[in-house]
């Protein structure tokens, strides 16, 4: 299975007696240690992957770096796009 996020990072868990294993995208890098960040869903903030006792590593994901219609095709916003006279 391919990931795709922004940072270009996942986070892997192994999982703990009440939680299952899982892949996270990190979100972010903490400026003053390097650390990875990942938003925790409970509290609703980004937290250091190392407050969890259960990470195991870091593994590069693919990055999206921008998307181009092919073909002819072309894609615009409805509202700036051509004029269809409809």
């Amino acid at each position: 299975m391919r990931y795709f996020n922004g940072t270009g990072w996942l986070a892997i868990f192994t999982g703990t007696e009440t939680t299952i294993g899982r892949t996270v995208h990190v979100d972010a890098w903490d400026e003053a240690t390097g650390v990875a960040l990942v938003v925790d869903p409970k509290r609703g903030t980004r937290r250091p992957v190392t407050d969890y006792p259960d990470f195991s590593h870091l593994e590069q994901a693919d990055q999206v770096v921008a998307a181009v219609p092919g073909g002819g095709w072309r894609a615009y916003w409805r509202t700036k796009g051509p004029a269809t006279g409809h």
